[in-house]
C-alpha cells in the first residue's frame, strides 16, 4: 500500500500573504500614511503637510471621470466652502445617511486623485479640514481599493482610534499620561520606596472581580514602564478589561471578553470597508468576489461563532428582538467618542415600542415583506423587464445583495440604515450622539446587534427553504474515504498581550532635522481569549491522484440540557472553521493541518510603532525594500476555538472532502478585492450547510463526525498555584479583617465615649463568628 504523508505546517504564526516595498518612493508613501493618522484628533503638526493641505486648489481635471462620485465630490466641496460639512471634533456615524454622503464626497477626492501628488496633497487638506472619522475612513477606503497602494497599509483602526474599543476610564488616563510626572513618581518610589504605604492600592478596591488579573498579581490601574524600554524609545503600559470590569448588567456580561475583543469588532469592521455596502461592484471591482453571496454567508458565520461562545457559557440560543417586547439585555459601553461624549446606553428591559421610532420601524418592515414576497414567490422581474429566477441556487448573489441593501440591491438600497438608526434611537436631523450600532467597528459590541443579524439571515434561509436538500449522489466522492480523523487535544486559556495606543498621547510632538521622533509608546496590557496549537491528521484514501478540498467545521453537539441537537437543526451552529486545497496521491495519504496556518487566518499584528521604527531604519539604512504583511481581512486565528471547560465542553468537529474546481481566479490573498478571494472553488459559501439537510441522504464517505472536547486552562493556577475561588476567598478573608479591624476601632472609641464598654465583647463576639461562618 503505498502511504503519503502531506504537511499543511509551512509557515508561521502570521498567517498573511507578504508583501513588499519595492523602491525609496513606495517607503516614502508608506511612511506619510502613518504620518498623516498619528493622534488624527489633534491639530497636524507636520510642517510639510500643512504647507502642502494649504496649496489645495480643486480642479476637476484632476480627478479620473466617475459620474457618481464626480457628483457626491461636487457637492461636498460646496458644503466645504459654506462651511458645512461634519466639522472637526463631532461625532461620525457611518450609518447616518448625511454622513455617509459626506464620506462619498471625501473619497472622490482621495481615490480618484489621478496621480500621488494629487493623492497626497488632497490627503492633507482632508487632513486639516475634514472631520477626523471621516477622514480616516475616506483614506481607509482608499488604501484597500486602489491598486496604486498595494503592499501598502494603514494603521489598525484600533491603534488609530483607541477610544472605540477601550473604556472610558482608561482613555482618560491615557490622555493625563505626563511622562515628567511619571518619572518623578518613579524616582520617588525608587529612593523611598521603604517609607511608602501601598498596602491600600490594591485591597480596598470595592469593585474587585475574579478576572481582574492586575490585582492579584498586586498591581494598580496605573502605567507601569515596559521592561523591554530602551533608550530610543520608552514604552510604558496599563492594565485595562473590559465592561465586566465595573458592573455586571446582565448574562451577557460574561460574554465581553469576546464581544468587545478589539481583533473580532476589527474583523467586522474591515469586512465592510472591503464590501461597503455603496460600493458600487463595477465601480470598484468586487463583480467576480460575488458579494452579496459572500455578505449572507459572512452574517451567518458572525452569528455561529458568537453562539459557539454562547454556548460555552450556557446561554442558549440568541434571543429575537421584537418591536412589540422588551429587550431584556441591557448594554454599558463605557466608551467616549474622542471629543469627550459618552456612547448612549440602554438599560435592561427596555421598550422598543415607546422608544423607538415609528416611521423607521415601518419602512424597513415593508421591505422585509416586500423580499419575502418574492422569496415565496419565486421570482422577481427588474426594472428593465429581466426576470431573476429566485429557484436558483446562483440566485442567493440576488438575495444577499438585497440584504445588505448595497448599490448593487435590486431594491431598497441602504434599507439596513434605517434598521441600525432605529435601533440607535438615531433619527434628529441635525443631533448625533454616540452609538455602537452607528459605526462598524461598535456594533459587535452590543448584545442587540447579534438579535438584528438573526432577523436579516432569515431572508436566507426562506430562500433556501425553496431549494431542494443535497442528494447524496450531490454530497458524495467516488473513490475516496476518510478512514479516520485524529485531533490533538484543544486547550483555550486567557493570556496577556500589549495594544498599542500611542496615538492617545498628549505630550509635545519632538522634531529634529524637520523629522518627527518616535520615543514614546503607550500601550494596553488585556487577557484576551487564546487557544494551544493543536494539529488535525486526516487518514483519506484515494483512488487517483486529484486534488481536493478539505472543508472543517466546528458545532455543539448537545444543548443546554445535554440532549443531542439533530442535524437538521443545529445547520446554522456549524462555524466553518476552515477550507483547503489539498493534493492527494493515489493510495493512503495522512494530510496535517495546524491551527496556526488555517486558510485566511492571522495570528499577531506588528504594532503601529513597530511598523514605523521598522520604516524609519530601512530610510536610515538607505534599504529600499520593505516586507509587511497584509492582514487587514483575515479572522483572528486565536479565536477559532470558544472558551472551554475545565471538565472539558463537549463539540464536534465535522469535514468534508470535495473535489477541487478551478474558479478562473487568483483567491489565495486575503485584503484584495476583485479576485474571488473569498472562494476556494465554485462551490457555495457554507456548503453543505447552506441548504436544509435530510439525514437519510446526508452521510457519506468523504464526510467525518469527530467528537471532541475543549478544555480550558487557568493562567493563574499555573503561574500563581491559585484558582479565581481561592484567591479570591484569600482576598475576602484579608478585606473582612480590615473591615473588622476598622469597626473594632469605631465600637471601641463609640464605646469610650459613652462610658459603655461593657458591650464590646459582645459584638465583638458576633463578628467572630460572622467571620468563621
Amino acid at each position: 500500500m503505498r502511504v503519503v504523508f502531506i504537511l499543511l505546517a509551512l509557515v508561521g504564526p502570521i498567517m498573511a500573504i507578504d508583501e513588499h516595498i519595492d523602491g525609496p518612493e513606495d517607503i516614502y508613501k508608506q511612511k506619510f500614511l502613518f504620518e498623516i493618522v498619528y493622534r488624527v484628533e489633534d491639530p497636524l503638526m507636520f510642517e510639510e503637510y500643512i504647507k502642502l493641505g494649504k496649496s489645495f486648489l480643486y480642479h476637476e481635471n484632476d480627478y479620473y471621470h466617475s459620474e457618481e462620485y464626480a457628483g457626491y465630490r461636487e457637492k461636498y466641496y460646496k458644503a466645504y466652502t459654506h462651511g458645512m460639512t461634519l466639522p472637526k471634533g463631532a461625532f461620525f456615524g457611518t450609518m447616518i445617511p448625511d454622513h455617509q454622503e459626506q464620506l462619498q464626497g471625501l473619497l472622490g477626492f482621495l481615490y480618484y486623485a489621478k496621480t500621488w501628488d494629487i493623492f497626497k496633497r488632497n490627503v492633507c487638506w482632508a487632513r486639516l479640514h475634514a472631520n477626523e472619522a471621516m477622514f480616516v475612513q475616506a483614506l481607509t477606503l482608499t488604501v484597500m481599493h486602489s491598486r496604486y497602494f498595494k503592499g501598502l497599509m494603514m494603521p489598525m483602526i484600533y491603534e488609530i482610534f483607541p477610544q472605540h474599543f477601550f473604556n472610558s476610564k482608561f482613555i482618560h488616563k491615557a490622555e493625563q499620561f505626563d511622562f515628567k510626572h511619571w518619572s518623578k513618581q518613579a524616582m520617588y518610589e525608587k529612593e523611598y520606596g521603604d517609607l511608602m504605604d501601598n498596602s491600600k492600592s490594591n485591597l480596598n478596591s470595592k469593585d474587585w472581580k475574579l478576572w481582574q488579573w492586575w490585582k492579584i498579581m498586586g498591581l494598580s490601574e496605573t502605567w507601569y514602564a515596559d521592561e523591554q524600554s530602551t533608550d530610543d524609545i520608552k514604552a510604558f503600559w496599563m492594565p485595562v478589561d473590559y465592561t465586566r470590569d465595573l458592573d455586571f448588567m446582565n448574562e451577557e456580561s460574561a460574554l465581553s471578553y469576546f464581544t468587545e475583543d478589539l481583533d473580532w469588532n476589527a474583523y467586522w469592521y474591515y469586512f465592510h470597508m472591503g464590501y461597503y455596502s455603496w460600493l458600487d461592484e463595477d465601480a470598484f471591482g468586487l463583480k467576480n468576489d460575488r458579494r452579496g453571496e459572500y455578505f449572507a454567508f459572512f452574517v451567518r458565520q458572525i452569528l455561529a461563532r458568537y453562539a459557539l461562545e454562547r454556548y460555552s457559557h450556557k446561554l442558549g440560543d440568541i434571543s429575537l428582538v421584537h418591536r412589540y417586547k422588551t429587550v431584556k439585555h441591557g448594554y454599558n459601553p463605557q466608551l467616549s467618542f474622542y471629543n469627550g461624549i459618552s456612547y448612549s446606553t440602554r438599560s435592561n428591559n427596555f421598550n422598543l415600542k415607546s422608544e423607538g421610532n415609528t416611521e423607521l420601524h415601518r419602512k424597513f418592515a415593508i421591505f422585509r415583506k416586500r423580499l419575502n414576497k418574492a422569496i415565496a414567490v419565486g421570482h422577481y422581474t427588474m426594472a428593465n423587464g429581466t426576470i431573476v429566477d429566485l429557484r436558483q441556487p446562483e440566485s442567493i448573489e440576488f438575495i444577499g445583495n438585497l440584504m445588505q441593501g448595497n448599490a448593487n440591491a435590486a431594491f431598497g438600497s441602504y434599507w439596513l440604515q434605517w434598521v441600525y438608526m432605529y435601533f440607535a434611537q438615531d433619527d434628529h436631523p441635525e443631533i448625533n450622539y454616540p452609538h455602537t450600532i452607528l459605526n462598524y467597528e461598535t456594533m459587535l459590541r452590543d448584545p442587540i446587534y447579534y438579535q438584528t443579524l438573526v432577523k436579516l439571515v432569515d431572508h436566507f434561509y426562506l430562500f433556501h427553504k425553496f431549494l431542494k436538500p443535497y442528494t447524496s449522489e450531490e454530497l458524495s466522492m467516488p473513490g475516496l474515504v476518510i478512514r479516520d480523523v485524529h485531533i490533538s487535544p484543544l486547550i483555550t486559556f486567557f493570556d496577556l498581550y500589549d495594544y498599542d495606543v500611542t496615538n492617545l498621547l498628549n505630550d509635545k510632538m519632538s522634531f529634529v532635522d524637520g523629522e518627527f521622533v518616535w520615543d514614546k509608546v503607550l500601550q494596553a496590557r488585556q487577557m484576551r481569549l487564546k487557544h494551544k496549537d493543536f494539529h488535525i491528521t486526516f487518514d483519506i484514501e484515494s483512488d487517483k491522484t486529484q486534488r481536493v478540498v478539505v472543508r472543517t467545521f466546528l458545532a455543539p453537539k448537545y444543548d443546554d440540557n445535554g440532549r443531542v441537537i439533530s442535524l437538521a437543526e443545529n445547520r446554522k451552529h456549524f462555524w466553518e472553521m476552515d477550507k483547503s486545497m489539498v493534493q492527494l496521491e493515489r493510495g493512503r495519504n495522512f494530510v496535517n493541518l495546524t491551527s496556526n496556518t488555517l486558510r485566511h487566518k492571522i495570528g499577531n499584528r506588528y504594532t503601529y510603532t513597530q511598523r514605523y521604527k521598522d520604516i524609519m531604519f530601512n530610510l536610515a539604512e538607505s534599504r529600499s525594500d520593505i516586507k509587511l504583511v497584509d492582514d487587514y481581512c483575515g479572522f483572528p486565528e486565536r479565536l477559532i476555538l470558544p472558551r472551554g471547560w475545565l471538565q472539558g465542553m463537549p463539540m464536534q468537529f465535522y469535514f468534508i472532502i470535495t473535489p477541487y474546481t478551478e474558479t478562473g481566479h487568483s483567491n489565495e490573498k486575503m485584503c484584495s478585492f476583485g479576485n474571488g478571494s473569498p472562494y476556494i472553488d465554485n462551490r457555495p459559501l457554507g456548503y453543505p450547510f447552506d441548504r436544509e439537510i435530510n439525514e437519510y441522504e446526508f452521510f457519506t464517505s468523504n464526510m467525518f463526525f469527530k467528537d471532541v472536547k475543549i478544555y480550558h486552562e487557568d493562567l493563574f493556577t499555573e503561574n500563581f498555584g491559585l484558582t479565581y475561588k481561592e484567591q479570591f476567598e484569600h482576598f475576602i478573608m484579608i478585606l473582612q479583617q480590615q473591615q473588622l479591624h476598622t469597626l473594632h476601632a469605631t465600637i471601641t472609641t463609640m464605646a469610650m465615649t459613652s462610658n459603655t464598654v461593657s458591650q464590646l465583647p459582645v459584638l465583638t463576639s458576633r463578628h467572630s463568628q460572622q467571620q468563621q461562618q
